[in-house]
Order: structure tokens, then C-alpha cells, then sequence
């Protein structure tokens, strides 16, 4: 270990950082001891009052508490967590609290919110892979930063020369090691032992991910919350990710991004239940919550993104890719390849009355899926199921409540000869020219072939 590591665990030691109290101590011992019993912890809980009401607290949450049973005792609470799972969990609330007595820096904020961002995932990971002890995990995912969040806590020269060197251009990594000598993984790894928080918590910086199903939850949670922080939510590369979820899984791409989204609720829902302030626990880019249908900026046609996306439905139909990921795929080369500001495919309902939202793509168009518009209503569906071109042009009056602004394309989509939907999207910059249409008219064709298969 470098003589400036050590220097900096000393001084985060010397600091009272993290001040444990008497009661961490008491329940790892309890915890482990096979003597003892959930009243005998729940006695020793007791004994801190602010740590029994936070620990209260989090057992009620949704991430601990599926059934949604009320929890209103340390009893209870053990009962529901287990031994292991509420000694991880006073630790965690320990060291949160002492962080947050710190430097209030944007950096560690920053930080905070990620780690609870993570921990959610990873936590849905370990129970999706019935991976026993899932609040273990959950704790390694928070904590696996403690080293930054150690340090952006106390620091004060060396942050802003950190700070610095990032604004000239250079990367975290570099910046650490010109300015502390180290990194700051290398110091939370340190941290782990020194603050006994566990082999698991350990383990993460190892480097190992492949090594240990629970490691592995927790540097996947890690990988996705990074994603989803410096994405858009409705990015090629959210979708590939959601695609490939969904395929792992065996589940619509649907059930993937419903899953993403209650995990990244959950995630500041636990986050001030730890006590985090509320600013600091909205985990990065979380889907907008916006009325529909405002204005989005101008796109362009990608002849080279369509034919990538050409080529992979193409790939996906040949390798029995389920229908719900193709159909993403179409929505989304209509949204990146033609230039759409939106793209919806719109099945028709049963009755034959009603086209109805089924896949989306672009900002806030997830917000429609779901609705539904009459056949027969004035404006630009009427009539369009029996036609056999792309309609262009279209003003926005006569496709509300999917279009905003500008222009449209819309395309009849048919099994043989019977009509089964409409794909859909909205030209913000109102130009619609023959090549935007060819484009468009390719995915159309394939929403065709999509749905012939799946019948």
C-alpha cells in the first residue's frame, strides 16, 4: 500500500469517520452469535432510538417490504430482514449519516444518489437470481463507492485540484492518481476492512465479476445505473441494453423498462428513508415525468442508421428474436433512421373500432403507450388502414394526441389482405421529402414480416 493511501485512511480514521456506536458493534455481535434470537437483536436495536426507527423505516419501503405487510416493530422488522440483512443495513445507516455530516460537495451528491440508484438494481438482480442473502447485495452495491464518497466528504484542497484537471480535460482516473498518488477505489477497498463492512463489500473491488454471482449483481447494477445516468432514456444505447435484458430474461421489452423504472423509483424512495435529502436522492436521468406532445428538436434522416437497424431486425427474424424486441427495434430505426421527433406503431383493437398505442420511441413517448384513438374520428386515420401508400404531410391537428408539431408519416400495415395497424411518426421539421418516405416505407414493410412470423 503507498505511503499516500495510507496517509488518507489515517486521516478519514483519525476523523471519526465512520463514527460506529456502540450498537453497530453490539448487533454484529448478537447477529452472529446462533444463541441468540430475533428479540434478543431486537432488544440490542432498541437500546438507539434513531437507529431503530430508521432501520423502521427501511423495512417498510418497498424494496424490503413486497408484501406490503405494515412493519411497526424492531421485532418485525428483524423477522422480515433477517440477522445478516439488519447488521448490513445499521452499518450502511451508519456510514450514510457520517457522510453525510461531511462536505456537502455536488460530487458526493452525485455519488449518493448513484449508490442507491445501483443498489436497487442490484438488489432486484440478486432476487431475480434467487441469489440467497439479496440485502447483502444491496449494501455491497451502496457502499461499493465508499472510497469517493469517503473522500468527497472530507476533502478539501485536493477537490478542488481534482476538480481542476477534470475542467482541463483529464479523466477521473488520471486525476486521482496526479493529485492523491492513488485511486479512490483503492481507498474504499482499504475502507472496507478497516470498517469491517463485510466480505461482500470487499469482494466488489476485486475486479472479479465473473468470479461470484453476488459481485456480479452488484458491477451489473453499477454498469446499468451508469448508463442510465449519462443517457437519454429513449437512446440507442438505453434500447440495445433494455433488448438485451429483455432476451436474458425471455420477457418483452415492455416488462424490462417497467422494471427499470420502479427500480429507479424505488431508489430514491429508499434513499430517504436512509435520511438522504431528497435533492441528492433522484438517481440521474430517470424517464421524464412531462405532459405529452411538447415540442421536440428538429431530427434528420440517417441512411446509415436505418440500415443498421435494417440489418438487425433482419438478424432478430432469422434468430427467432420475440416479436416485442422486433417491434422496439422498428420504432426505434423509424425514430433514429428517418429522423422521426417520435415513432408508434398503433395495432388495431379487436372490435375494429380503435387504433391503440402499442410501442413507442422518442422523448416522453412512452406516455401514450397504452392510449387509443377511433378509426372513424376526423383527421388523418380515417380511412388510412385501406390505403396501401405512406401518407405524408399530414398536419398536426388531425393526429393528436401522438403528434406536437410539423408534419407526419403514417403507413397501413397488413397481414394478406387484412389491416392489422398503423405505424406512425411525427417530422418535427415538417420536411418530407421521397427518401424520408423510402425509409419509412422500409420499416412499415417490416412491422409487415414481424407480425406474419409471430402469427
Amino acid at each position: 500500500m503507498s505511503q499516500a493511501l495510507e496517509k488518507w485512511r489515517e486521516r478519514l480514521n483519525g476523523s471519526g469517520l465512520p463514527v460506529f456506536a456502540r450498537t453497530v458493534r453490539d448487533i454484529g455481535e448478537v447477529a452472529t452469535s446462533r444463541a441468540t434470537s430475533a428479540q434478543d437483536l431486537s432488544e440490542v436495536i432498541g437500546h438507539d432510538a434513531s437507529m431503530a426507527a430508521r432501520l423502521i423505516r427501511i423495512a417498510n419501503s418497498s424494496v424490503f417490504n413486497l408484501q406490503n405487510r405494515p412493519i411497526d416493530t424492531i421485532n418485525s422488522a428483524v423477522v422480515l430482514i433477517g440477522f445478516d440483512g439488519v447488521r448490513e443495513l445499521a452499518v450502511s445507516v451508519s456510514v450514510i449519516e457520517e457522510m453525510l455530516k461531511g462536505n456537502q460537495h455536488a460530487r458526493l451528491s452525485q455519488l449518493m444518489a448513484h449508490a442507491f440508484h445501483a443498489a436497487a438494481h442490484a438488489k432486484f438482480f440478486a432476487a431475480r437470481n434467487k441469489t440467497e442473502h439479496a440485502e447483502e447485495v444491496f449494501v455491497a452495491a451502496l457502499l461499493k463507492q465508499v472510497g469517493e464518497m469517503a473522500f468527497w466528504s472530507r476533502a478539501g484542497d485536493e477537490a478542488r485540484d481534482i476538480e481542476n484537471r477534470l475542467a482541463d480535460g483529464s479523466s477521473m482516473a488520471s486525476a486521482e492518481k496526479e493529485v492523491l498518488g492513488f485511486s479512490l477505489d483503492a481507498l474504499g477497498q482499504a475502507l472496507a476492512d478497516d470498517w469491517s463492512l463485510g466480505e461482500l463489500a470487499r469482494k466488489v473491488h476485486d475486479d472479479l465479476e465473473d468470479a461470484d454471482e453476488m459481485v456480479a449483481c452488484v458491477n451489473q447494477a453499477h454498469a446499468l445505473a451508469d448508463l442510465l445516468e449519462t443517457e437519454e432514456w429513449n437512446s440507442r444505447a438505453v434500447s440495445e441494453k433494455l433488448m438485451e435484458l429483455a432476451k436474458e430474461w425471455d420477457v418483452p421489452v415492455a416488462d424490462v423498462r417497467d422494471v427499470v423504472q420502479s427500480n429507479m423509483k424505488d431508489a430514491a424512495e429508499i434513499a430517504e428513508r436512509f435520511g438522504v435529502p431528497k435533492r441528492t436522492a433522484s438517481p440521474g436521468r430517470a424517464p421524464r415525468q412531462v405532459a405529452p406532445c411538447k415540442k421536440t428538436p428538429p431530427r434528420k434522416q440517417n441512411v446509415d442508421a436505418e440500415r443498421d437497424y435494417l440489418r438487425q431486425i433482419a438478424q432478430g427474424l432469422e434468430n427467432d428474436v420475440s416479436r416485442d424486441q422486433l417491434m422496439q427495434l422498428i420504432v426505434d430505426g423509424v425514430l433514429d433512421g428517418v429522423g422521426c421527433g417520435r415513432a408508434y406503431f398503433l395495432l388495431l383493437s379487436a372490435d375494429r373500432s380503435k387504433l391503440v398505442a402499442k410501442y413507442a420511441a422518442g422523448e416522453d413517448a412512452g406516455e401514450l403507450v397504452g392510449k387509443s384513438r377511433g378509426v372513424e374520428e376526423p383527421g388523418a386515420f380515417a380511412g388510412v388502414l385501406e390505403e396501401k401508400r405512406v401518407l405524408s404531410d399530414i398536419r398536426v391537428e388531425a393526429s393528436a394526441p401522438w403528434h406536437s408539431q410539423g408534419s407526419c408519416l403514417i403507413a397501413a400495415v397488413h397481414i394478406g389482405k387484412r389491416p392489422v395497424g398503423v405505424l406512425y411518426g411525427e417530422v418535427s421539421d415538417s420536411v418530407v421529402d421521397d427518401d424520408r418516405q423510402a425509409g419509412f416505407r422500409q420499416f412499415a414493410q417490416q412491422v409487415s414480416l414481424v407480425l406474419t412470423q409471430a402469427a
